[in-house]
């Protein structure tokens, strides 16, 4: 499936055609980076154009290595129109409610993908 995917807290540097293709590279197959800017900046994400495998559990971040050796720090992706969407098991096709891995009870565990981690 061909998706759009915002790629958030990245360092302003890193906002660009070559580090979108290569984060996206890590979500599924980059086909390409929507490379705007409004007003001299890039916004507070980077727009990447992704293929990805519906089969297997969509990424919720990805790890952003800092050069200076700093720790990698955790940018958190949103999908754009993602049609229905398991909040649990992290597959495409389905919504939690029909979801068959879920357990019958969460037994107050918090969901794997939170909501306000995706755009539907």
């Amino acid at each position: 499936m061909t998706i759009w995917i915002q790629v958030y807290k990245l360092p302003i540097r890193a906002m660009n055609i070559d580090m979108g293709l290569r984060l996206g590279g890590c979500v599924g197959t980059a086909l390409g980076v929507d490379h705007r800017v409004e007003g001299g900046n890039m916004g507070e994400f980077l727009r990447i154009l992704v293929q990805v495998d519906i089969r297997k559990p969509l990424r919720r971040c990805v790890l952003f290595n800092n050069a200076l050796g700093k720790q990698a720090s955790s940018c958190p992706l949103r999908y754009e129109r993602l049609p229905d969407f398991c909040y649990f098991c992290g597959l495409v096709g389905h919504v939690l409610s029909t979801c068959t891995v879920k357990p019958d009870a969460l037994n107050g565990k918090k969901l794997q993908y939170e909501h306000n981690l995706l755009s539907v």
